[in-house]
């Protein structure tokens, strides 16, 4: 709707639409006087209704912060995301967005304000990569935002998110993975930390492992589920994000033969517990054959590192543990990179860069000991 009307003797007034509100459905108009000529006031309707065919006109939306980013998260992010990360973001939501930003129009919301969110998050003691991870939420959420219409441009992309601090990794060396190792023989997850430092396989994967997985003549592991947990539905088996995810690796004579009396063992409990026993054909489960309860493992694992009393380490570094050490083997990063499950080699170069320098020095020793004895010969 638009048109041009005359008042007084030289003023002529443009009225037009520009959208609608998304949250009532009123049209939204606006209007302009002072035009000396029709003419004048012509040029200035058709520049109008060009720019709204060719959507830059935007009017900005005064919907309140926190009304809007629960209406993105609910009907857009979280049907894009997997269940456990939209949990964890949604925890962002409720104690961190919300409260700082409240009732706040989204079109009043700028660069300055979300660099100030960001450095009181700092204050309070949030680390560098937790205050990046909010801002990535909210660019996403302000994009989504211009996508709509609702704001001209994303204020999350004139702002400044801190840089994490790139923490290398300090993996265990071979006299600390045989203490550990010896220090938790007879205990209950012995095996698994075995089989979690020979096959650098992530904690969801391991604790999702079936016997039907483990082929015994080929010494092979079929790598295909993660487990995961969420408040909404507890613990669930999900397929890997990655087609790299899914992979089979080769393990060792040793840990084929550990596996084996591992499950000797496993099938002496079951006919011990009876009926008492879920048997889900787990290699890893808990002590009535369901899930082990991921969180449930990390806290056997702190409790064993300090009986072991060796240098304490997360339970992922024993994954960085398994990669470092075939590396420093001399072993190829895209061998380490497909048994990882890692989507792309620059990623395992990139994680483990640290030891590139001494990986170098050992190649050019190796050569030149190659060339000193062709030489001798």
């Amino acid at each position: 709707m638009a048109s041009i009307k005359k008042k007084g003797k030289q003023n002529w007034v443009v009225r037009y639409e520009i959208g609608k509100n998304h949250l009532s459905s009123n049209r939204i108009q606006k209007q302009k006087s002072g035009f000396k000529s029709k003419e004048e006031a012509e040029l200035f309707l058709a520049d109008i209704l060009l720019k709204k065919e060719k959507k830059e006109m935007v009017e900005p939306s005064r919907e309140p912060f926190c009304q809007y980013i629960n209406r993105w998260f609910n009907t857009i992010y979280k049907l894009e995301v997997e269940g456990t990360t939209a949990e964890n973001r949604e925890y962002m939501l409720s104690k961190h967005f919300i409260p700082y930003f409240d009732s706040t129009p989204i079109c009043k919301i700028d660069s300055f304000d979300l660099n100030e969110f960001y450095a009181s998050k700092l204050e309070e003691g949030k680390s560098k990569k937790t205050v990046k991870d909010m801002h990535h939420i909210l660019s996403k959420a302000f994009s989504k935002a211009v996508e709509q219409g609702l704001l001209k441009e994303n204020p999350a992309l004139k702002a400044t998110a801190p840089k994490p601090n790139n923490k290398a990794v300090d993996p265990w060396r071979y006299e600390e993975v045989i203490k550990f190792l010896e220090g938790t023989k007879g205990k209950e997850n012995h095996t698994l930390y075995l089989t979690e430092i020979n096959t650098g396989m992530r904690r969801g994967e391991i604790l999702a492992l079936r016997w039907n997985d483990i082929d015994f003549d080929n010494r092979t592991i079929s790598i295909s589920r993660n487990l995961a947990y969420t408040k909404s539905k507890g613990l669930f088996v999900k397929v890997p994000k990655t087609k790299a995810s899914m992979r089979t690796i080769d393990v060792s004579d040793t840990l084929v033969e550990v596996l084996q009396l591992h499950k000797e063992k496993q099938e002496k409990w079951k006919e011990r517990l009876g009926t008492g026993y879920q048997d889900k054909n787990l290699l890893f489960p808990n002590t009535l054959g369901n899930f082990k309860n991921p969180r449930n493992l990390i806290r056997e694992f702190y409790k064993d590192l300090k009986d072991a009393q060796v240098r304490p380490i997360t339970f992922h570094d024993m994954r960085h543990t398994h990669a470092t050490l075939l590396l420093i083997n001399g072993e190829n990063p895209k061998l380490v990179q497909q048994r990882l499950g890692h989507e792309d080699v620059e990623i395992t170069l990139r994680i483990y860069s640290h030891i590139l320098p001494s990986m170098q020095r050992d190649a050019v020793d190796k050569l030149e000991q190659e060339l000193t004895n062709r030489m001798t010969r």
